[in-house]
């Protein structure tokens, strides 16, 4: 229990601790007395009094909560650690039904649960917090992008996340949100809607109900948060989606943040030489992986790369486009050059098989019979009526057999979604920049190895 000039609401919440339907033999509390200038220290001394052995005081000149959360959880000597907040209150069972929860799922290194927020004086103004939001459980970091679902009061863990989890970097605001990411990394998350754990709002909380430049602060501090967790990311803790949806959602709070401040030139995010350096060859490498029909790696490289500069506008749309590209972004709106296709594409370049008639006459040579393969003619260059007429008068005049081969003639302008369903969907290339007449045979060969 972090507590900073806690005076009024202390007593409460240890009381709640105390009054758990869980064996008083395992349960210890340690209180972090963060340089508080009122009687805090003096009541938790005092119940330590009445309770000797369960409660322990740890007093630390004002370092912020984070600061004193993490001191406590350093001092923890259990299996399993909670948190509460000094203005928060625990139900009776809530203790021993979230240790179930964990027992019942060894592989679970983390329960969190509802809340029912109170006013100043114990009365209740909404009963759930989270109903309805379809907060996330099981595997994978992806939906901790979107926000944080865990407050601090309602949340069991592993000890052993600690050794992970800490320390938690400078700048970070939010010791439930940085647990519950990294306990998503090595485990499975659990989320319990009962029993709910008291949230008392008293306007000057930190999170829920900040106002004005309390709101401003908090929500920069997400943005700090939310920037290091998506420069860590890989593709084996979120999908392209989440990605996407983790830069989405830090664009949200940053007009937020722009709105509480009332100033656009408020500095929200400083940002290095070195770090717009990095932005930029990550940006370069995104962009190679779409252009060479890799949009799941272009996601990842082209979010991290708008997280370490947010300033850096082409990368944060290069992500969409991306997306667009991924099977995660097939239903997307945009451009579908290869609706229809089968399942293996050979692309080749209109101007080229036009210059060169032998090439498509060799190609209906080399892959009839051979199922499951579309060829993608890019015409997209070129005047749509024009290249309607020349793409139609090469294949009549290469006597191709419209039942051996499967042709598409892509006509009119790409924009940069349609150029990068393109290049993803493209499984070979034939023409001066691939398979040519003489390697034909092993172009055959590749589809068929494909399943072609």
């Amino acid at each position: 229990m972090p507590a900073y000039n806690a005076e009024r609401y202390i007593g409460e919440a240890i009381e709640s601790f105390l009054w758990q339907d869980y064996p008083a033999e395992r349960l210890d509390l340690v209180v972090v007395d963060d340089g508080s200038t009122d009687n805090t220290a003096a009541i938790v001394e005092s119940y330590a009094s009445k309770a000797p052995g369960r409660i322990r005081l740890i007093r630390q000149e004002n370092l912020r909560t984070v600061a004193a959360a993490s001191a406590g959880m350093r001092a923890a000597e259990g299996e399993l650690i909670a948190l509460l907040d000094s203005d928060d209150v625990w139900p009776r069972d809530k203790l021993r039904r979230q240790v179930e929860a964990l027992q019942a799922r060894p592989e679970a290194m983390f329960v969190y649960g509802d809340m029912t927020v109170i006013d100043a004086e114990g009365t209740v103004v909404q009963d759930s917090w989270l109903e309805g939001d379809n907060p996330p459980y099981g595997h994978g970091v992806g939906p901790l992008l979107r926000g944080n679902p865990a407050m601090g009061s309602t949340i069991v863990f592993r000890a052993s996340l600690i050794d992970r989890a800490q320390p938690i970097p400078a700048g970070i605001e939010f010791v439930d949100w940085w647990l519950i990411t990294h306990a998503a990394e090595i485990g499975e998350i659990l989320y319990m809607p009962e029993p709910r754990t008291l949230y008392r709002f008293h306007g000057a909380n930190q999170s829920l109900g900040a106002e004005g430049g309390a709101r401003r602060w908090k929500l920069g501090q997400t943005l700090r948060f939310l920037r290091i967790q998506l420069r860590r990311m890989s593709l084996d803790l979120a999908t392209p989606a989440e990605l996407a949806e983790g830069w989405n959602a830090f664009e949200h709070y940053a007009r937020e943040a722009i709105a509480a401040g009332g100033t656009a030139f408020d500095t929200l995010i400083e940002v290095s030489e070195d770090e717009r350096a990095e932005a930029l060859e990550l940006e370069r490498r995104g962009e190679a992986a779409l252009a060479a029909g890799a949009p799941t790696e272009a996601v990842l490289l082209l979010v991290r790369a708008a997280a370490t500069d947010p300033w850096l506008r082409s990368a944060a749309d290069a992500v969409h486009v991306a997306l667009a590209a991924t099977p995660d972004g097939a239903g997307l709106p945009g451009q579908t050059p290869l609706h229809g296709a089968a399942p293996f594409v050979v692309a080749a370049r209109a101007e080229e098989l036009l210059h060169t008639p032998e090439l498509l006459t060799a190609y209906a040579d080399g892959m009839a019979g051979v199922d499951g393969v579309t060829l993608a003619i890019d015409a997209s260059d070129m005047e749509p009526n024009e290249a309607t007429a020349a793409v139609s008068e090469l294949v009549e005049a290469a006597n191709v057999d419209d039942d051996s081969l499967d042709i598409i003639a892509l006509v009119g302008s790409l924009d940069r979604v349609g150029r990068a369903r393109l290049a993803a969907g493209t499984d070979a290339v034939y023409g001066a920049d691939g398979f040519t007449p003489d390697t034909i045979t092993a172009l055959r060969e590749l589809a068929l190895s494909a399943g072609a």
